[in-house]
């Protein structure tokens, strides 16, 4: 995968509306998305 941005070692992967940030250390943080995206607010991508 290629990374976010080479200067901050990041990389981000979207999985069911959370994205999953990583850095280099292998730390990593889940970040909820607005709105989110999921099956209770599925209009909102279908629309």
């Amino acid at each position: 995968m290629a990374p976010a941005d080479a200067r901050l070692g990041q990389y981000l992967l979207q999985i069911d509306g959370v994205i999953a940030a990583r850095d280099d250390a292998g730390l990593s943080q889940l970040i909820a998305l607005e709105p989110p995206f999921d099956a209770g607010h599925r209009a909102l991508i279908d629309d």
